[in-house]
Protein backbone atom coordinates (compact mmCIF):
# COMPACT_ATOMS: atom_id res chain seq x y z
CA UNK A 1 0.00 0.00 0.00
CA UNK A 2 1.36 3.39 -0.98
CA UNK A 3 1.44 6.00 1.78
CA UNK A 4 0.81 9.55 0.58
CA UNK A 5 2.28 12.27 2.77
CA UNK A 6 0.60 15.63 2.41
CA UNK A 7 2.95 18.47 3.26
CA UNK A 8 1.62 21.80 4.44
CA UNK A 9 3.00 25.28 3.95
CA UNK A 10 1.89 27.49 6.84
CA UNK A 11 2.14 31.28 6.78
CA UNK A 12 2.35 33.25 10.04
CA UNK A 13 1.84 37.02 10.00
CA UNK A 14 3.71 39.20 12.47
CA UNK A 15 2.13 42.54 13.39
CA UNK A 16 4.41 43.95 16.08
CA UNK A 17 2.00 43.17 18.94
CA UNK A 18 2.56 40.78 21.82
CA UNK A 19 -0.22 38.56 20.44
CA UNK A 20 1.90 37.59 17.44
CA UNK A 21 3.81 35.22 19.72
CA UNK A 22 0.58 33.31 20.47
CA UNK A 23 -0.07 33.11 16.73
CA UNK A 24 3.40 31.76 16.00
CA UNK A 25 3.33 29.24 18.85
CA UNK A 26 0.00 27.86 17.64
CA UNK A 27 1.35 27.49 14.10
CA UNK A 28 4.34 25.56 15.45
CA UNK A 29 1.97 23.40 17.49
CA UNK A 30 -0.03 22.64 14.36
CA UNK A 31 2.98 21.99 12.11
CA UNK A 32 4.35 18.45 11.93
CA UNK A 33 8.14 18.08 12.30
CA UNK A 34 10.07 16.79 9.30
CA UNK A 35 7.04 17.48 7.10
CA UNK A 36 5.52 20.96 7.23
CA UNK A 37 7.10 24.32 6.52
CA UNK A 38 6.37 27.54 8.41
CA UNK A 39 6.87 30.92 6.73
CA UNK A 40 7.04 33.93 9.05
CA UNK A 41 6.00 37.12 7.26
CA UNK A 42 6.56 40.75 8.17
CA UNK A 43 5.13 43.49 5.98
CA UNK A 44 6.59 47.00 6.00
CA UNK A 45 4.20 49.59 4.62
CA UNK A 46 5.31 53.17 4.13
CA UNK A 47 1.67 54.14 4.43
CA UNK A 48 2.10 54.16 8.21
CA UNK A 49 4.60 57.00 7.78
CA UNK A 50 2.01 59.42 6.38
CA UNK A 51 1.62 61.31 9.65
CA UNK A 52 5.23 60.99 10.73
CA UNK A 53 7.18 62.71 7.98
CA UNK A 54 8.45 65.28 10.46
CA UNK A 55 10.03 62.64 12.73
CA UNK A 56 13.74 62.16 11.89
CA UNK A 57 14.76 58.63 10.90
CA UNK A 58 11.28 57.25 11.68
CA UNK A 59 11.62 54.72 8.86
CA UNK A 60 14.85 53.40 10.36
CA UNK A 61 13.22 53.18 13.79
CA UNK A 62 10.30 51.17 12.41
CA UNK A 63 12.61 48.81 10.54
CA UNK A 64 14.62 48.33 13.74
CA UNK A 65 11.41 47.49 15.60
CA UNK A 66 10.46 44.94 12.95
CA UNK A 67 13.90 43.35 13.26
CA UNK A 68 13.33 42.96 16.99
CA UNK A 69 10.11 41.05 16.36
CA UNK A 70 11.81 38.85 13.78
CA UNK A 71 14.58 38.07 16.27
CA UNK A 72 12.03 37.05 18.91
CA UNK A 73 10.14 34.93 16.38
CA UNK A 74 13.26 33.06 15.29
CA UNK A 75 14.14 32.45 18.94
CA UNK A 76 10.70 30.89 19.52
CA UNK A 77 11.16 28.68 16.45
CA UNK A 78 14.59 27.49 17.66
CA UNK A 79 13.23 26.64 21.10
CA UNK A 80 9.76 25.28 20.25
CA UNK A 81 9.87 24.26 16.60
CA UNK A 82 12.29 21.35 16.65
CA UNK A 83 12.33 19.57 13.32
CA UNK A 84 10.19 22.19 11.58
CA UNK A 85 11.57 24.07 8.60
CA UNK A 86 10.95 27.78 9.10
CA UNK A 87 11.78 30.79 6.93
CA UNK A 88 11.43 34.52 7.50
CA UNK A 89 9.95 36.60 4.68
CA UNK A 90 10.37 40.37 4.74
CA UNK A 91 8.09 42.16 2.30
CA UNK A 92 7.04 45.74 1.58
CA UNK A 93 3.80 47.20 0.29
CA UNK A 94 0.07 46.81 0.70
CA UNK A 95 -0.77 43.87 2.97
CA UNK A 96 -3.42 42.46 0.63
CA UNK A 97 -1.18 42.56 -2.44
CA UNK A 98 1.71 41.09 -0.45
CA UNK A 99 -0.45 38.22 0.80
CA UNK A 100 -1.75 37.47 -2.68
CA UNK A 101 1.83 37.40 -3.98
CA UNK A 102 3.30 35.34 -1.13
CA UNK A 103 0.49 32.77 -0.93
CA UNK A 104 0.90 32.01 -4.63
CA UNK A 105 4.70 32.06 -4.65
CA UNK A 106 5.10 29.80 -1.61
CA UNK A 107 1.98 27.66 -2.27
CA UNK A 108 0.58 28.50 1.18
CA UNK A 109 -2.09 26.15 2.53
CA UNK A 110 -3.23 28.19 5.55
CA UNK A 111 -2.55 31.60 7.08
CA UNK A 112 -2.42 32.23 10.83
CA UNK A 113 -2.68 35.91 11.76
CA UNK A 114 -3.01 37.93 15.00
CA UNK A 115 -6.25 39.85 15.72
CA UNK A 116 -5.02 43.12 14.20
CA UNK A 117 -5.28 41.45 10.79
CA UNK A 118 -8.91 40.39 11.24
CA UNK A 119 -9.96 42.41 8.18
CA UNK A 120 -8.07 40.09 5.82
CA UNK A 121 -10.56 37.31 6.60
CA UNK A 122 -13.12 39.09 4.39
CA UNK A 123 -10.65 39.79 1.61
CA UNK A 124 -10.35 37.96 -1.70
CA UNK A 125 -7.19 36.12 -0.69
CA UNK A 126 -7.65 32.57 -1.95
CA UNK A 127 -6.37 30.80 1.16
CA UNK A 128 -7.88 29.72 4.51
CA UNK A 129 -7.20 32.28 7.27
CA UNK A 130 -7.41 31.75 11.04
CA UNK A 131 -7.14 34.61 13.51
CA UNK A 132 -5.15 33.49 16.56
CA UNK A 133 -5.87 34.23 19.40
CA UNK A 134 -9.56 34.20 18.61
CA UNK A 135 -12.75 32.26 19.23
CA UNK A 136 -13.16 28.51 18.78
CA UNK A 137 -16.70 27.57 17.77
CA UNK A 138 -17.77 24.12 19.02
CA UNK A 139 -21.11 22.80 17.64
CA UNK A 140 -22.82 20.28 19.94
CA UNK A 141 -25.93 18.14 19.97
CA UNK A 142 -27.61 16.12 22.73
CA UNK A 143 -24.93 13.41 22.90
CA UNK A 144 -22.25 13.65 25.58
CA UNK A 145 -18.57 13.85 24.69
CA UNK A 146 -15.92 11.38 25.84
CA UNK A 147 -13.26 12.80 28.16
CA UNK A 148 -10.66 12.70 25.38
CA UNK A 149 -12.71 15.07 23.24
CA UNK A 150 -13.06 17.58 26.08
CA UNK A 151 -9.31 17.33 26.65
CA UNK A 152 -8.81 18.13 22.95
CA UNK A 153 -10.96 21.26 23.26
CA UNK A 154 -9.01 22.38 26.32
CA UNK A 155 -5.68 21.80 24.57
CA UNK A 156 -6.76 23.76 21.49
CA UNK A 157 -7.90 26.66 23.67
CA UNK A 158 -4.66 26.70 25.64
CA UNK A 159 -2.33 26.35 22.66
CA UNK A 160 -4.11 29.09 20.70
CA UNK A 161 -4.85 31.30 23.74
CA UNK A 162 -8.41 31.41 22.45
CA UNK A 163 -11.86 31.39 24.00
CA UNK A 164 -14.45 28.67 23.39
CA UNK A 165 -18.04 29.16 22.27
CA UNK A 166 -20.26 26.11 22.84
CA UNK A 167 -23.20 26.09 20.43
CA UNK A 168 -25.95 23.58 21.16
CA UNK A 169 -28.00 22.91 18.03
CA UNK A 170 -31.49 21.40 18.04
CA UNK A 171 -32.42 20.09 14.56
CA UNK A 172 -36.12 20.95 14.73
CA UNK A 173 -36.62 20.23 11.03
CA UNK A 174 -36.45 16.47 11.59
CA UNK A 175 -39.39 16.51 14.03
CA UNK A 176 -43.00 16.66 12.92
CA UNK A 177 -45.81 18.53 14.64
CA UNK A 178 -46.79 15.26 16.34
CA UNK A 179 -43.34 14.86 17.92
CA UNK A 180 -43.34 17.85 20.24
CA UNK A 181 -42.56 15.77 23.31
CA UNK A 182 -39.56 14.18 21.60
CA UNK A 183 -38.39 17.63 20.47
CA UNK A 184 -38.67 19.06 23.99
CA UNK A 185 -36.68 16.11 25.32
CA UNK A 186 -33.91 16.75 22.77
CA UNK A 187 -33.86 20.44 23.71
CA UNK A 188 -33.43 19.53 27.40
CA UNK A 189 -30.69 17.00 26.66
CA UNK A 190 -28.85 19.43 24.38
CA UNK A 191 -29.02 22.21 26.98
CA UNK A 192 -27.78 19.86 29.69
CA UNK A 193 -24.97 18.61 27.45
CA UNK A 194 -23.74 22.13 26.67
CA UNK A 195 -23.73 23.08 30.35
CA UNK A 196 -21.98 19.83 31.32
CA UNK A 197 -19.18 20.37 28.80
CA UNK A 198 -18.85 23.98 29.94
CA UNK A 199 -18.33 22.78 33.52
CA UNK A 200 -15.78 20.16 32.43
CA UNK A 201 -13.85 22.84 30.54
CA UNK A 202 -13.99 25.10 33.60
CA UNK A 203 -12.35 22.34 35.66
CA UNK A 204 -9.51 22.48 33.13
CA UNK A 205 -9.36 26.27 33.70
CA UNK A 206 -10.90 27.01 30.29
CA UNK A 207 -13.67 29.59 30.25
CA UNK A 208 -16.43 29.20 27.67
CA UNK A 209 -19.61 30.87 26.50
CA UNK A 210 -22.76 28.88 25.82
CA UNK A 211 -25.71 29.25 23.48
CA UNK A 212 -28.61 27.17 22.21
CA UNK A 213 -30.24 27.47 18.79
CA UNK A 214 -32.72 25.56 16.66
CA UNK A 215 -32.59 24.98 12.92
CA UNK A 216 -30.55 23.33 10.20
CA UNK A 217 -27.12 22.57 11.78
CA UNK A 218 -25.06 23.69 8.76
CA UNK A 219 -26.90 27.00 8.52
CA UNK A 220 -26.68 27.68 12.26
CA UNK A 221 -22.96 26.90 12.33
CA UNK A 222 -22.16 29.20 9.41
CA UNK A 223 -24.36 32.00 10.78
CA UNK A 224 -22.78 31.82 14.24
CA UNK A 225 -19.28 31.55 12.80
CA UNK A 226 -19.83 34.81 10.91
CA UNK A 227 -21.50 36.59 13.83
CA UNK A 228 -18.61 35.72 16.15
CA UNK A 229 -15.91 36.24 13.53
CA UNK A 230 -14.67 32.93 14.91
CA UNK A 231 -11.22 31.59 14.09
CA UNK A 232 -11.78 27.84 14.13
CA UNK A 233 -14.68 25.38 14.08
CA UNK A 234 -14.06 22.17 16.02
CA UNK A 235 -16.38 19.20 15.67
CA UNK A 236 -15.50 17.05 18.70
CA UNK A 237 -18.22 14.53 17.84
CA UNK A 238 -16.67 13.84 14.45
Amino acid sequence: MEIIIIRMNILVLLDGSYKEEFTLRYALYRALPERDTVFILTVFSEGVLYYYDAVPKVKDLLRHDIKGHIDRATKIVREEGKGIDAYVLEEEGDIYKVLERVTKREAIDIIYAPPSYKAIVNSRINCPIAIIPGTILVPLDHEDLPEGSVDLLATEAKMSSSSIYLLGIVPIHIYSANEREELEEIKKKTTANVKSIGKRLARAHIQSREALCAGFPDEEIIKTFRELSASIILFPQG
